[in-house]
């Protein structure tokens, strides 16, 4: 539409919603989407969690998670570059030293997209330590931006026991508690929707001889 026609008309409940310039009626039709799919994506991520896959024997528990955005709002559905958090919020019965939080974003078709984990020795960007936890509180995963690919994208959240070695972790191995793909965004890219995992920030540098 925005390609081929020099005016565009948004109908809602057969009314009139926009009228004028392609790309914004196309950018007003693209936030009433993400609208009502982040209305449904919230009944889903807070309904009971029965027949999903949470393991794990404690003594530390997630007792909730929450996906949001810069404001601190509850959100499901993202254009991709926007900036996301991930509230992880934990109960335990006793002080557990340094835990490593693991996050992955598992494509709607099985593909890893990408992950992080709190007990690597290094990592690309940061180290994260959190420190020792007790009682109640939550830990908060900030993607400045995020650059997943357009579609829907599955989230698994956990907490591990303190990494000892450098040696690589055998994830899903004896979590403390472990949401395996309990979780679901969605990512939009915008103007040009294409299907890729994600998307890497690029640089381009001309020379002329």
């Amino acid at each position: 539409v925005q390609r081929l026609c020099d005016r565009a008309i948004l109908l809602e409940k057969g009314r009139v919603k926009a009228d004028g310039e392609p790309v914004m009626v196309c950018q007003d039709y693209e936030f009433t989407v993400m609208r009502e799919v982040n209305k449904k994506l919230k009944v889903d991520n807070l309904a009971k969690k029965e027949g999903k896959k949470i393991i794990g024997k404690g003594p530390l528990k997630i007792s909730k998670v929450k996906i949001l955005d810069d404001t601190g709002k509850e959100k499901y559905s993202f254009f991709q570059g926007a900036n996301l958090k991930i509230r992880v919020y934990y109960e335990t019965n006793q002080a557990i030293d340094n835990p490593g939080l693991y996050c992955l974003f598992t494509r709607y078709d099985g593909v890893f997209a990408t992950s992080f984990f709190s007990g690597e020795q290094e990592t690309f960007h940061h180290k994260l330590e959190l420190g020792v936890l007790k009682d109640k509180g939550y830990v908060e995963l900030i993607w400045p931006e995020i650059n997943l690919g357009d579609g829907d994208f599955y989230l698994t959240v956990g907490f591990f026991p303190k990494k000892e070695t450098k040696a690589e972790s055998v994830m899903y191995v004896d979590p403390y508690c472990l949401h395996d793909k309990v979780y679901k965004i969605e990512i939009k890219r915008r103007n040009r929707p294409l299907q890729t995992v994600f998307d890497q920030k690029v640089k381009i540098k001309k020379v002329e001889e």
